[in-house]
């Protein structure tokens, strides 16, 4: 399967070796210099992935993933030279499954991009997992809440299927970062407590439980 990414930065220094970058390693690649463009070929073409900086001309990072999710689910990584906790957490709230704080290597973006790739539609197997009133099923990666479907992320739903595959046991924030982002992060506690937040929120069910400074669990 050949993945479609569309690359959203205004940096020609950095835009140009990550679309070289990516087409080398044998994805399909689009461009778009700012965040108009960037919408605009989102909703004229069919993408896989899309990468996006926050700082763009016309329309910022911010404002171009809540118009993806308007309309769609599929896995966004934000690129930003900001580095305050307030900015990771704005763009989890809005819907980003990862963050990269520039500079980065070309050799870390690939990682990121192919772990969240393999997560999103690579699994193998598709059982359906059911814990009182909720059903995760793997084969279409849809949460209902009594028959309700609940919109999540891809990163939000490889986190609630974790849990419910081993109801009442605890997940250890070490094991859905190494399991669900699939490489060595930094030890931020940031980007899971924003992500569990975001679900509790979606399934308005107080069934995923703090375990202090260890992890989370499903329980009643």
């Amino acid at each position: 399967m050949i993945y479609s990414i569309l690359v959203i930065e205004d940096d020609p220094n950095i835009i140009e070796p990550i679309v070289a970058f990516l087409k080398m390693e044998g994805y399909k690649v689009e461009a778009a210099t700012d965040g108009l463009e960037g919408i605009q070929r989102f909703q004229a073409g069919s993408y896989h992935l899309v990468i996006s900086d926050i700082m763009l001309p016309k329309i910022d990072g911010y404002d171009v993933c809540r118009k993806i999710r308007e309309q769609s689910d599929l896995p966004i990584i934000m690129l930003t030279a900001l580095g305050e906790e307030q900015n990771q957490i704005d763009g989890f709230d809005l819907g980003i499954d990862d963050y990269i704080v520039k500079p980065f290597s070309l050799t870390l973006l690939m990682q990121r991009v192919k772990a969240l790739l393999r997560r999103v539609y690579e699994t193998t197997h598709s059982p359906v997992y059911t814990f009182k009133d909720m059903t995760v099923h793997l084969d279409n990666y849809t949460c209902h809440i009594n028959g309700r479907l609940i919109e999540l992320t891809a990163k939000e739903f490889a986190i609630l299927n974790k849990l419910i595959e081993k109801p009442k046991r605890v997940v250890t924030r070490e094991t859905l970062i190494e399991q669900i982002w699939g490489y060595d992060y930094v030890d931020d506690t940031v980007i899971i407590n924003t992500h569990i937040k975001n679900i509790r929120r979606k399934i308005q069910r107080p069934y995923i439980k703090t375990v202090t400074n260890v992890g989370y669990k499903l329980d009643d």
